[in-house]
């Protein structure tokens, strides 16, 4: 009778005991708590080999929607950009007015412009804008996201 309570003591103990892994390898563990090293996360899980997951990214569903750019259908991929810088195809569409200043060049007829008399009016307007690039970042929020590797 003793050694069956033993027996039963020792079962109850190692359930208590017993590490629960709710995490598998290849899953990744978003928190709130600041880990510094993969070690420290083993640490407070009780188990696995840990690196972190998407530093400095958005994380992005995986989408089987036809509507849906390429690169959301495959698993893992990785793309965008923190600032980009625009090119002409990319920026709204505008146009400028280009005021003429009364009277001609040299008295041929031809507008006042940049050119002399000769050639062909080279007309140009002012520049407008900075020339940086530009942000892409959208409202976001930081957590800390590792993934089990083992």
């Amino acid at each position: 009778m003793q050694s069956q309570f033993a027996q039963q003591g020792s079962r109850i103990l190692a359930v208590e005991n017993r590490i629960y892994e709710d995490t598998k390898v290849g899953d990744v563990f978003v928190t709130t708590t600041h880990f510094d090293t993969s070690a420290q996360v083993a640490i407070h899980k009780g188990y696995g080999t840990w690196e972190r997951e998407a530093e400095g990214r958005s994380i992005v569903g995986y989408s089987s929607k036809t509507d849906s750019p390429e690169w959301t259908k495959t698993n893992g991929n990785i793309f965008g950009e923190y600032d980009h810088q625009l090119k002409i195809d990319e920026i709204p569409k505008h146009d400028f007015e280009i005021k003429f200043v009364s009277g001609t060049i040299g008295g041929t007829g031809s507008p006042a412009t940049d050119s002399s008399s000769n050639a062909p009016p080279n007309l140009r307007t002012n520049t407008v804008g900075g020339d940086k690039a530009h942000n892409n970042v959208q409202p976001s929020k930081v957590y800390n996201v590792w993934k089990r590797i083992a």
